[in-house]
């Protein structure tokens, strides 16, 4: 894998984080992009790679899609970068080598026929590839002007310009990586020392043998309902901590779940008709499970938080 593969899939592991995953998703315009940044970068370096590790000859008319398909490449690739870094608000700034390699793919293959050079002179380049010195090396191109009757000639060659683009690619993403967890860094010192386990005190177990001991005695519905209100206050302080983290979507699922079988116990230790003893133990089982998996999930954000990023 090159360096611009691993640091693309970096990159690509940190936008993915859920936290950052969510933020970005919010302006679906600017997460569409990062997205189709992403893929660009690493297709374009799929083919560059490709091209450089081929050893195989070439006709004349593969020779010309090959030097198109190149400098189209890297052009892309250029712009996937640019693309991807304002997607997530970062500056950007296109070094002059990389410019000179877009001008360069602009005259050869982009718009050789007809370049504006001054457009309020109106003065035009005109640019040719020489076919006899195409190769898989590279190729010699002509330019000519409309104001005079020079001419110039530059050598292209592949090599040296993918590896221009592959120095200057590798610095720009690893500008966006660093700023990228540097952010992320910031973040999780932030709430390290928060941790969201302590949110499900030790006693929590016994709270619920409370509850379900409570509801099987009509004189104890009102002592096993303060015992279930405090559950749920339990189960909304964890879920106040995730948001202000920004890792609500993590139990989305759950809190959905939990809604039904919640308010079935309230109805029934609040004396309401509509649920029996048998369902409630069964509602209040089902809930005790989800809140174990609440506290995993705790856990496992807080160990996540303590990491290296």
């Amino acid at each position: 894998m090159s360096e611009v593969a691993e640091l693309e899939s970096q990159i690509r592991d940190v936008f993915n984080i859920p936290r950052r995953h969510k933020n970005t998703r919010s302006d679906r315009a600017k997460f569409n992009q990062a997205c189709s940044a992403l893929d660009a970068i690493g297709d374009t370096e799929l083919a560059l790679q490709e091209f450089k590790s081929n050893n195989s000859s070439f006709t004349t008319g593969i020779s010309y899609i090959i030097a198109y398909g190149v400098l189209q490449s890297i052009f892309l690739q250029q712009d996937a970068i640019k693309h991807l870094a304002l997607s997530l608000g970062l500056q950007f700034h296109l070094p002059d080598e990389l410019r000179e390699i877009r001008e360069l793919r602009n005259d050869a293959v982009g718009h050789p026929t007809n370049r504006d050079v001054n457009k309020k002179k109106k003065t035009k380049s005109f640019h040719h590839i020489s076919r006899v010195t195409l190769s898989k090396a590279g190729f010699q191109l002509m330019s000519t002007y409309s104001e005079n009757d020079s001419y110039d000639f530059k050598d292209v060659q592949f090599e040296k310009i993918i590896n221009i683009q592959s120095k200057f690619c590798e610095k720009l993403l690893d500008d966006i990586l660093n700023r990228l967890k540097d952010d992320e860094k910031t973040h999780r010192e932030k709430f390290m020392k928060d941790k969201l386990t302590d949110c499900f005190h030790s006693s929590l177990s016994h709270i619920f043998s409370k509850v379900k001991g409570g509801a099987r005695s009509t004189t104890g519905r009102d002592f096993a309902l303060s015992n279930f209100k405090s559950i749920i206050e339990t189960i909304s302080t964890f879920e106040n901590k995730l948001i202000d983290r920004g890792e609500e979507e993590s139990i989305v699922y759950i809190k959905k779940d939990l809604s039904y079988p919640t308010e079935k116990v309230l109805h029934y230790l609040e004396g309401k008709e509509g649920v029996d003893l048998r369902a409630t133990e069964i509602f209040i089982d089902y809930i005790e499970r989800q809140v174990d998996t609440l506290k995993q999930i705790a856990k496992e954000i807080d160990e996540n938080y303590r990491e290296k990023i």
